[in-house]
């Protein structure tokens, strides 16, 4: 079987009813999820070793002179498909990039993170000495990009645990010294449940990409953007104009930030050509 032993702080996990973020108007009541798990995985350095033996490396370029490399992310997904334990292996076999509380995608890399990381490198954006915060990080590659500019730390934030173990934390220590790495952690949980895991930390920094495909979560992720942005912070957001089939978008998130009244937004860059996208930016009015 297909296992790495990952520590996981298992003393933080909580029912959905106990969270911060009250979700009763965001969410459907009548969901019939019965809890809601978070909690971080600490890296382990042994087992990131194992992960890339046993899986490999593939390269994604994120400009014509750069490139960030990450866990084979076939060979993952197909041991993760072979695995009695595995949560998304329900998502995997039906080869969907997401089911709603089950998995959110974290296995693909999508085009808007490669936008991120392609904006933050072009316009050498001032990185150092911040704390950062990568939501809906999946493998990490706007947060893995931002470990050699000398950060104070960097938070990748996942729905998925196993996102993290198998492909997020190998990803960053291939990409990134002993040495060298700033703190780095890793939490995972849904949005209404993960600020009890960030408590007492503030980030100068929020970084997100493709994710706000659905609209019935923009209160959840506005609040816990205001739980946890420092007062002079900024979140950057690469997304799609508009997702088809789903039906959010830059322009309905937009409304949902002046609707919630605590953030104003920036458009940094468009990318007109195929499926229109951009860079969004949020800071405190």
């Amino acid at each position: 079987m297909f296992s790495f032993n990952f520590n996981v702080d298992s003393s933080e996990n909580c029912d959905k009813k106990d969270a911060s973020i009250d979700t009763n108007e965001e969410k459907d009541t009548n969901d019939t999820t019965e809890e809601v798990i978070y909690g971080e995985v600490t890296f382990s350095t042994a087992d990131c070793n194992n992960l890339i033996e046993s899986c490999g490396i593939e390269e994604t370029m994120i400009t014509p002179d750069y490139k960030i490399y990450h866990i084979d992310l076939n060979v993952c997904e197909e041991k993760l498909k072979q695995s009695s334990d595995s949560k998304i292996k329900e998502a995997l076999d039906k080869n969907s990039d997401v089911i709603p509380q089950v998995y959110e995608g974290g296995l693909k890399v999508w085009e808007c993170s490669i936008d991120l990381c392609a904006y933050l490198k072009e316009t050498n954006y001032e990185l150092s000495n911040l704390n950062i915060l990568e939501l809906g990080c999946g493998i990490g590659l706007p947060g893995i990009y931002t470990l050699s500019r000398q950060p104070a730390s960097v938070t990748f934030s996942d729905y998925n645990k196993e996102v993290l173990e198998f492909v997020t934390c190998p990803s960053v220590f291939f990409n990134s010294e002993d040495e060298d790495r700033p703190e780095v952690s890793f939490i995972y949980g849904d949005w209404s449940v993960i600020d009890r895991q960030l408590r007492h930390r503030f980030y100068d920094l929020i970084l997100m990409s493709e994710t706000i495909y659905d609209t019935t979560n923009y209160k959840i992720l506005l609040k816990l953007l205001d739980l946890v942005l420092s007062d002079k912070g900024e979140v950057l957001l690469a997304s799609k104009n508009h997702y088809f089939g789903v039906g959010g978008g830059t322009r309905l998130f937009e409304k949902a930030v002046e609707n919630h009244g605590i953030f104003k937004h920036f458009l940094l860059k468009s990318y007109p050509e195929g499926l229109q996208r951009e860079i969004l930016k949020l800071a405190r009015r």
